[in-house]
């Protein structure tokens, strides 16, 4: 579904992603580990169009996405959920829904805020409350509720339990189940062992923007345990 072949981006004269190569299939779930500064977060925002590529090649269901802005990626299907989650603070929680509403895709069963409140029962009791006086984990659930009502193939989800409770990071780690089990492909870039091991099929080890290891985390040196900091 997803192929990214030889990245590499810079920041200015920082050379950040160094010849990453990854796939991600639909209906699997890989994590992205690496510690902060590895260069998860660049390569989400490679892959939906905010960070340019100095060299290599994004696929996205066959198509190259090289020339496309990032709304036009976001319509073929690839859902960001970005760290920074990006809530409007005067906004309800109806209105984030409403605002991230797109026509259904074929092949894909629709989502609805009916169907965003199963998933996220706590949102449903919130509805009417604004954005800003939410607090850090329903503010993570909304994000995602919100890129889910567009409707989404591919899911790419930036540090999702990164600061959250206990027991929220139990709740968005229950939701990303379900949403794999639904079929959806996801990106996880997380930092959690616990994560990864409850969510992810495959996973890639970043360090310093180059790709350390890929496969299982059952079979992972300890290379990229080190490097992780585990």
């Amino acid at each position: 579904m997803l192929t990214l072949t030889n990245l590499n981006t810079h920041y200015g004269q920082a050379h950040i992603l160094r010849d990453v190569t990854m796939r991600l299939e639909k209906g699997a779930c890989v994590a992205l580990l690496g510690r902060n500064g590895a260069g998860k977060s660049t390569t989400m925002k490679a892959i939906i169009g905010t960070v340019p590529l100095t060299s290599g090649t994004i696929a996205f269901q066959g198509q190259d996405l090289h020339k496309m802005k990032n709304y036009q990626r976001a319509r073929l299907g690839i859902g960001y959920v970005p760290e920074e989650r990006r809530i409007f603070k005067s906004l309800t929680v109806l209105e984030h829904l409403a605002a991230g509403e797109q026509p259904v895709r074929k092949g894909l069963k629709p989502w609805s805020v009916k169907r965003v409140f199963k998933l996220f029962p706590k949102l449903e009791a919130l509805r009417d409350r604004q954005g800003g006086q939410l607090s850090g984990g329903e503010q993570q659930m909304l994000t995602v509720a919100r890129t889910l009502m567009t409707n989404p193939s591919c899911l790419l989800l930036d540090e999702p339990t990164e600061g959250l409770a206990p027991i929220v990071v139990q709740q968005v780690t229950n939701a990303i189940k379900h949403l794999k089990d639904e079929g959806l492909a996801i990106l996880l870039s997380e930092q959690s062992q616990q994560t990864a091991a409850e969510l992810a099929d495959s996973l890639y080890v970043l360090e310093k923007g180059q790709i350390i290891y890929s496969g299982t985390l059952a079979e992972m040196p300890k290379k990229a345990y080190a490097a992780l900091g585990w």
